[in-house]
């Protein structure tokens, strides 16, 4: 039976590779047949954003996030970090959900492993 996966990032994409890495071993994550979740606390939701990663020396995540969202996978972003940089749901990658920190906290302790980037 596959394990239910979270996976927590909480750093922002604008001055360290722990975003994008966690994103990457996430996309791996789903090759060994898991139910992975991806969860970008605080600083990481902007992760869920269109960027242009040359233009501020960012590292790749859209190609990671659009993964897992093509392999039916959950990305979330937290709404209260979103709406503290007055952002709408409808600025997120296609397939992004946005979910209150209460709610993101009840997937993770469900989960029956969590990894912290």
């Amino acid at each position: 039976m596959a394990k239910s996966v979270a996976v927590i990032i909480e750093h922002s994409p604008m001055n360290t590779h722990r975003t994008s890495e966690g994103l990457r071993m996430s996309v791996g994550l789903v090759l060994g047949k898991h139910d992975v979740q991806v969860l970008l606390f605080g600083e990481a939701a902007p992760a869920a954003l269109p960027t242009t990663p040359a233009l501020v020396s960012a590292h790749e995540l859209q190609k990671h996030i659009k993964a897992l969202v093509m392999l039916k996978r959950r990305v979330i972003a937290e709404a209260e970090a979103l709406n503290t940089l007055g952002l709408t749901e409808s600025e997120l990658l296609k397939g992004v959900e946005r979910m209150s920190r209460t709610e993101m906290i009840r997937l993770v302790r469900e989960a029956d492993a969590v990894f912290r980037y």
